[in-house]
């Protein structure tokens, strides 16, 4: 009797039985399961082209190909020289990220050994910048890194909800990747909540952290970045919270607003800086840049001494932050109402701007309304008012009238019979009082006389007045080239009636003309002056005429070659300098007698060191304060014709003291 056969016989029989199936039609069992399953089974390592992307003291991150899901990831693994003390702090750290499931928590994929024993893990290889070089490129507007930011907060928020802390918050453990996203990377200081601290804790810090190494104490105390760590994570046993990695998110704030980590220097003094809660705001610290205001408070709330003072939660600052990007106040401003409305009004723009309107519209209607019950008392006064300025006109213009036929009755009864006498006098006399009026009167005149025997002197005396108006043109058809008095006057007008565009010269071509009569054969001295004082009665711009007075100075002293003239008319400042300033005004028949400086707006007077011989010269000028020491005055008398002075300024043992004390009482003296 034969035995039964067994299961696993009759297995291995339907087995056979389907092999031979497909074998009948030619193909391999590799080939019918696929070749995914074949490329598996080839391959003998998982991941291979590594390309270093990092290093640090003991750790590095390289760029891998993980054959089994035909991908790039990231390898964090151990550098070869790294004690066996690390291989447990390393491996923690993977699981801990592994653990925390977020979009913004970078992902754990893998843990290991390599061949020689040494740990690894790998993770999401992220393409991108972190946020510590976008912050140094200045290269993101303030609120698309606050958007980043709030990102942060999110992630850190849910760490905390799985009673994690990161405790090496910073810009260098942020990326940001190119489409906007968002990562938390190096969670190798991390903790769980509730945890031993002390266990492994040194160990972490080194492997995570190789760039702090020459910052640490020998004790290794160091726990974190100096510059983004909260004041418990510097002192032994200090107690790590939620409100730890509030700290460091205050200081990724401060970094954002300013691009600068809210402490410098060495870690020693960052570490006295962070105990000592040594923060300058982001607004005092950086006043040149538009920090807001809510966001400077919120920043300084986040970054209290005290635990307790900060946000409550990481969820408190983001959302405080939020308001700042929604248009309200944050709590951490304590707003006042001024700013709550300024606020409401930003975010609410469009509707207050038509309840404006709509308030405008009934201020406007009432409004008509009250004008237009007032319209009658309104148009009676206007029509009074209307009246009384017409008849104030009228009277003003009858005044101006026999104000201006007495005067010319005036100048007819004192001048000579003579008209040509009575020109030649207007022009001489009348014109440094009223220069417009006194030329008119004698064109007037001369005009008048062109009939007479003497027409060639009369025709040259009307150019002659022409040219002190500055109307070379008509200068130019009345000046008789027959005429030797004026034969030098006549190229001079040639030339400026083809440079003149305007009805005066400009100051430019005034300056030039003064020179070219001062360094003439002729003495034209009394012709500047002329020349000065009817451009100054008709130049509706006075800017730079110190140039033209300085012009007409130098004309008067052909000598005075090296000496300064400086005028500043803000402060009314002139000062003169050079021994061959002598003349500073023209005393003669001929002359108004007065210094041409009082065209220019003086109140302190400097002619130090010139050849200033007599104060009558500068008598007239309005001035407070006259420095004329090393200059050949003697004589102090007229110092009391001086209407405004208050100081004067003498060389010390000039004068005697019986001159000084004869001086005005109330003018103080300065003897240098």
């Amino acid at each position: 009797m034969s035995a039964k056969p067994s299961n696993d016989d009759r297995l291995d029989d339907m087995a056979g039985k389907l092999y031979s199936l497909y074998d009948d039609e030619g193909e391999s069992a590799e080939e019918f399961v696929g070749a995914i399953y074949s490329e598996l089974r080839s391959f003998g390592d998982r991941y291979v082209d590594a390309r270093v992307l990092a290093r640090g003291g003991m750790k590095k991150i390289s760029r891998v190909f993980d054959t089994k899901t035909g991908r790039q990831v990231a390898m964090a693994e151990l550098r070869a020289n790294a004690p066996l003390e690390l291989y447990e702090p390393f491996l923690r750290e993977a699981r801990l990220t592994s653990l925390l499931e977020h979009p913004n928590i970078i992902s754990v994929h893998d843990t290991g050994l390599l061949p020689d024993g040494r740990p690894f893990f790998t993770m999401d290889l992220k393409r991108g910048d972190s946020l510590a070089d976008i912050l140094r490129k200045s290269k993101m507007p303030h609120e698309q890194l606050l958007e980043i930011y709030i990102k942060l907060c999110d992630a850190i928020s849910y760490a905390h909800s799985q009673k994690v802390l990161h405790l090496d918050l910073k810009p260098e453990n942020i990326q940001v990747g190119r489409f906007g996203e968002v990562f938390i990377c190096d969670w190798g200081l991390g903790k769980i909540i509730g945890s031993d601290e002390s266990e492994g804790i040194e160990f972490d810090e080194i492997l995570f952290n190789p760039d702090l190494l020459n910052n640490m104490t020998l004790s290794g105390e160091l726990k974190g970045t100096p510059g983004y760590m909260a004041p418990e994570q510097f002192e032994k046993g200090g107690i790590k919270t939620c409100g730890t990695d509030v700290y460091a998110l205050g200081c990724l704030l401060y970094a954002i607003l300013t691009q600068k980590p809210p402490f410098a220097g060495t870690a020693e003094e960052i570490r006295k800086q962070t105990l000592a809660g040594k923060i300058v705001s982001p607004m005092s610290a950086f006043p040149n840049k538009s920090i807001p205001k809510g966001l400077n408070a919120v920043t300084m709330k986040a970054l209290a001494l005290s635990p307790s003072d900060r946000y409550a939660s990481v969820a408190e600052l983001r959302d405080d932050v939020k308001n700042y990007l929604s248009g309200f106040a944050t709590t951490a401003e304590n707003a006042g109402f001024l700013k709550e409305a300024s606020l409401f009004y930003k975010r609410n723009r469009p509707a207050c701007l038509v309840g404006v309107a709509a308030m405008g519209v009934v201020v406007l209607t009432t409004s008509l309304f009250i004008v237009k019950l007032q319209n009658n008392i309104v148009e009676i006064n206007r029509s009074n008012e209307r009246t009384t300025a017409q008849r104030h006109k009228a009277e003003e213009a009858s005044r101006r009238y026999r104000d201006e036929l007495v005067r010319y009755t005036r100048l007819l009864g004192s001048l000579s019979g003579d008209l040509k006498v009575e020109s030649q006098e207007l022009a001489r006399s009348l014109i440094y009082s009223d220069p417009v009026l006194a030329l008119e009167l004698s064109m007037q005149r001369l005009k008048f006389l062109l009939s007479d025997e003497d027409e060639a002197n009369v025709s040259s005396q009307i150019g002659y007045t022409y040219f002190i108006m500055q109307d070379f043109a008509s200068a130019n058809e009345y000046f008789d080239p027959q005429n030797p008095v004026f034969e030098d006057l006549m190229p001079i007008s040639r030339k400026y009636e083809v440079l003149k565009t305007g009805t005066l010269l400009t100051i430019g071509q005034l300056v030039e003309l003064i020179n070219e009569l001062a360094a003439h054969r002729k003495d034209r001295k009394p012709l500047l002056e002329k020349i000065l004082v009817y451009d100054h009665a008709t130049r509706e711009g006075l800017l730079e005429y110190d140039q033209v007075v300085g012009a007409v100075l130098r004309g008067w002293n052909k000598e005075w070659t090296d000496g300064r003239f400086e005028y500043d008319p803000r402060g009314g400042h002139l000062k003169m300098t050079g021994e061959h300033l002598v003349k500073f005004a023209l005393i003669s028949e001929n002359t108004s007698g007065e210094s041409p400086i009082r065209f220019l707006d003086v109140n302190h007077l400097e002619v130090q060191g010139t050849g200033l011989k007599d104060l009558n010269e500068i008598k007239t000028l309005p001035i407070q304060s006259l420095d004329m020491r090393d200059t050949a005055v003697d004589d102090l008398s007229p110092i009391g014709l001086f209407s405004s002075l208050e100081t004067l300024v003498v060389s010390k043992n000039r004068f005697s003291r019986r001159q000084l004390a004869e001086l005005p009482q109330t003018l103080k003296v300065v003897e240098r």
